[in-house]
């Protein structure tokens, strides 16, 4: 009896310690260094630029994206970047953006698994080129 005890409490122990469902992920889960894929300053650029280049990428691919600004803090903003067909944060990449009073424009970006590495770059591609869709984003026909 005592040993089943034991195993049990280190079992919910070790429970307690795994890493969450990658369905049931919020950002705070997904902002670590671990998960950290790049970290650039682009010059020249708003908020309202990079969302209208978010629309036109848009336009050209199959993507989908959430962008939200800190409703306390306006020059923070959170971007949900991926494709149209995985909506999972799991599956997306997630940037946070800072803006400076100097026009220029910090982005953090991570993803959950390595392999999302891509959403980060193709989000910077599209912020230079929104007609261009990247490798690994289907082009609408």
């Amino acid at each position: 009896m005592k040993r089943f005890l034991l195993l049990m409490s280190v079992s919910l122990g070790l429970a307690a310690c795994a890493a969450p469902a990658p369905g049931s992920l919020a950002p705070k889960d997904i902002r670590s260094d671990s998960n950290l894929r790049k970290e650039v300053v682009i010059e020249e650029f708003n908020f309202p630029q990079v969302q209208s280049r978010l629309f036109k990428h848009r336009e050209h691919c199959q993507i989908s994206f959430d962008f939200s600004l800190d409703p306390r803090q306006v020059h923070y903003a959170t971007l949900r970047y991926g494709t149209a067909d995985k909506p999972d944060l799991a599956d997306q990449a997630l940037l946070d953006l800072t803006a400076f009073s100097n026009g220029k424009v910090r982005i953090v970006g991570y993803t959950y698994y390595s392999q999302q590495q891509y959403l980060v770059d193709a989000f910077l591609q599209a912020l230079n080129k929104p007609e261009a869709c990247a490798d690994g984003i289907a082009k609408i026909e």
